[in-house]
């Protein structure tokens, strides 16, 4: 199917689907994907614990409104800088060697290399060079910083990578 244009939000679908898959042969466990503000994302995270509890590891694309398409570098191509974050629960009881061990290694950094792999090979995003970007680990997201800016909004025990791509050039049409 050739498709002219896809929203990013659309693009990185894809791209879970590919990581989900990959994951899934290796983990026995399928990363889920959500795209919104913070308060859509607390919404759906409720709504999910009321249904049927699975929630996690979750890719969140933070996507606000000033991050679309307004960014057209010609009639082909936007750029957009998009922020993940990669979250799975975790257990107060944890020491951080335990937490890097059970979360940083075996779930949250093999989904983030999946999914800078996929991203990168998408046909809609550019392989023009590296994709860049920057990384934080968040150990107990939320509770032991406290300042607003790294509150986790998901009121769950969680450890988390947050990603920040720069200036990813999206293809309006596929190669």
């Amino acid at each position: 199917m050739n498709e002219d244009f896809k929203l990013f939000p659309y693009i990185v679908m894809d791209v879970l689907a590919e990581v989900r898959a990959k994951y899934d042969l290796v983990n026995n466990l399928k990363p889920y994907y959500e795209f919104g503000t913070y308060m859509e994302l607390v919404k759906k995270i409720g709504i999910k614990d009321q249904i049927d509890g699975e929630k996690y590891p979750l890719v969140w694309l933070v996507w606000e409104a000033g991050e679309s398409q307004q960014r057209w570098n010609n009639s082909h191509s936007y750029t957009v800088n998009p922020r993940f974050f990669i979250c799975n629960f975790t257990s107060m009881d944890y020491s951080s060697v335990e937490r890097y061990d059970a979360n940083f290694v075996q779930v949250l950094h093999p989904i983030n290399e999946m999914l800078k792999y996929y991203l990168h090979y998408n046909n809609f995003v550019s392989g023009i060079g590296e994709i860049k970007f920057t990384l934080a680990e968040h150990l107990l997201w939320g509770e032991s910083l406290g300042f607003q800016k790294n509150k986790n909004v998901l009121f769950d025990t969680l450890d988390a990578i947050e990603i920040k791509f720069e200036n990813l050039e999206i293809n309006k049409r596929c190669v």
